[in-house]
């Protein structure tokens, strides 16, 4: 019995105190106390301003390892202790800070990883100061900087750049390349580089490839099957003689004699080289006659015989007289026609001691005496 009641007393007397201490007194812990505790570099959702934005703590720094009574509450001393094991890497921890003022294509936000010492430099960081000292000190340097501007002397003028290269062919001027013919669009004064633009090349967009190339490379270009001299059919339905080609343009000077008339033409406008032109006499078969047409649908040569007669005949059947398109003092012979109307001109400046010429184009263009 005497047992008994010492348990039962033991037992109320444990019930009793537990029940004497009140609530106040009692170890309890709140969520301040959790906030408290859990501080930056290991608390989520802090908000540092970094240099590539503004960003929130994803990933902070791990918890501290307890110990017993003794904690760690500094990364250097886990990290020293990390140190002391022999088989352990030296690691340096680090933060993902994700950056909310970018957005990537997937929708997802970019994190930034750094140290803890870092990002507590981003963290402490200030803001720039935009009171009115910081626009009264930017307004004052603004003004000074004016003021010495005005002040400092103007650099001397750069000597002119004499060019080391003359230009030979002209832009625009058509020419034969290694790589097909092509059309000069300008040249480089300084290196003596003729960009051309080639023309019989197509690539994706209707452009066409370009090549840079010096004068040794280039070449006038000349129609193709023409010469000079030779009868031709220009782009115009009018047949004439090729006179001359300007090698620095590469412009075809054709001269049409039954219209009076001279045309300055690019290679592409002469269709082709002919037997006779229109109005040169010519021989056949049936004695002589004058060609009065050329079909080029069919190559028929339209030739009015001196009996009255219409002959239709092929280039072969006959040949052409040389008539007064070749004299050169003749009336509105090739040189009375290029002296007239082309030559002129240069004979003029020549005569008056100027050493320029002229820059104009003649190119696609027709000069006539009627």
């Amino acid at each position: 019995k005497i047992i008994s009641k010492g348990i039962l007393t033991s037992l109320l007397r444990r019930m009793t105190s537990s029940d004497d201490i009140s609530p106040a007194k009692r170890p309890t812990i709140t969520k301040e106390v959790k906030e408290k505790e859990i501080e930056f570099p290991y608390a989520k959702g802090i908000t540092i301003r970094t240099p590539f934005g503004e960003g929130i703590v994803t990933r902070p720094l791990p918890l501290p390892i307890e110990t017993g009574d003794a904690k760690q509450s500094d990364v250097k001393d886990t990290l020293q202790e990390s140190n002391d094991l022999p088989q352990t890497p030296k690691q340096t921890p680090t933060m993902g800070i994700c950056l909310t003022s970018w957005k990537l294509a997937n929708g997802c936000q970019p994190i930034v990883y750094c140290t803890h010492e870092t990002a507590r430099e981003w963290k402490d960081a200030k803001p720039a100061s935009s009171g009115l000292l910081s626009a009264f000190g930017s307004l004052v340097s603004t003004t000074v900087k004016r003021i010495t501007a005005q002040q400092e002397k103007p650099p001397p003028p750069s000597p002119p750049i004499i060019p080391r290269y003359e230009r030979y062919f002209q832009d625009g001027s058509a020419v034969t390349t290694l790589f097909g013919d092509g059309v000069v669009r300008s040249f480089r004064e300084t290196d003596g580089i003729y960009v051309v633009s080639l023309v019989r090349w197509n690539m994706i967009g209707s452009r066409s490839p370009t090549a840079y190339l010096q004068k040794d490379a280039l070449t006038y270009r000349l129609a193709k099957g023409c010469h000079e001299g030779c009868p031709v059919l220009t782009s115009l339905g009018l047949s004439g003689r090729l006179a001359s080609v300007e090698p620095k343009t590469g412009v075809h000077i054709v001269t049409i004699p039954s219209a009076g008339m001279v045309c300055y033409l690019q290679p592409e406008s002469v269709v082709k080289a002919l037997k006779a032109a229109v109005g040169e006499d010519v021989v056949t078969p049936y004695g002589e006659g004058k060609v009065k047409r050329y079909r080029l649908e069919d190559d028929i040569y339209e030739i009015v015989l001196s009996s009255k007669a219409l002959l239709y005949a092929h280039a072969e059947t006959f040949d052409r007289v040389d008539d007064s398109l070749q004299d050169p003092g003749s009336a509105f012979g090739v040189s009375w026609l290029l002296r007239y109307l082309f030559f002129s001109s240069e004979s003029t400046k020549e005569e008056s001691g100027s050493h320029s010429r002229s820059q104009r184009s003649r190119s696609s263009s027709i000069s006539t005496i009627l």
